[in-house]
């Protein structure tokens, strides 16, 4: 009786795994037209959304001077942060914005691509040839290992600073 009960579970889960996906497909192949018309209108709802959103966004400029490689690699993560986030465009146009200006070279230079220290300083451009305004600068090292941190925290510092110095994008 003891070897009985098992063979009976598993002849009911196979069972049951059998007749399960068969039914499945069925039951989703009914309506595929309007599930597909649904999907559509929500891509373009959501298209529509990201563009009114975009504008909404504050625009950031980067501007760099890195002749490392851990340097140029921190780079493209803050700009990838930066468009990957819906507070944030990059832009290079000549209008208000807040401009990084980044500068890193190699920690050790007997032992290159392992991290790079780093010089930024935030400024807001008012977009012509008026002169920027500082609002805050730092300096830290950069290792390979935590270069998509490092760039998460530049994307959350950015916020911070415009955040304090909003006021400064208020039209008059």
């Amino acid at each position: 009786m003891f070897k009985k009960t098992p063979a009976l579970t598993m002849a009911l889960l196979l069972a049951l795994f059998v007749f399960l996906p068969v039914r499945g497909p069925a039951q989703n192949a009914t309506a595929p037209a309007a599930r597909q018309d649904n999907a559509s209108n929500k891509t373009e709802e959501d298209l529509l959304g990201k563009a009114i959103q975009r504008t909404k966004a504050v625009p950031v400029q980067i501007k760099h001077d890195s002749t490392d490689q851990a340097g140029r690699r921190l780079i493209f993560h803050i700009r990838e942060r930066f468009s990957e986030s819906g507070l944030f465009r990059l832009s290079d146009k000549e209008e208000q914005k807040i401009v990084i200006h980044m500068e890193s070279r190699r920690e050790f230079p007997d032992r290159p691509g392992i991290s790079s220290i780093y010089a930024a300083t935030w400024t807001f451009s008012y977009g012509e040839d008026v002169l920027s305004n500082y609002l805050e600068s730092r300096t830290g090292i950069a290792g390979m290992e935590s270069l998509g941190a490092t760039a998460e925290e530049f994307v959350a510092r950015t916020y911070e600073i415009y955040s304090r110095y909003s006021y400064l994008f208020e039209e008059e």
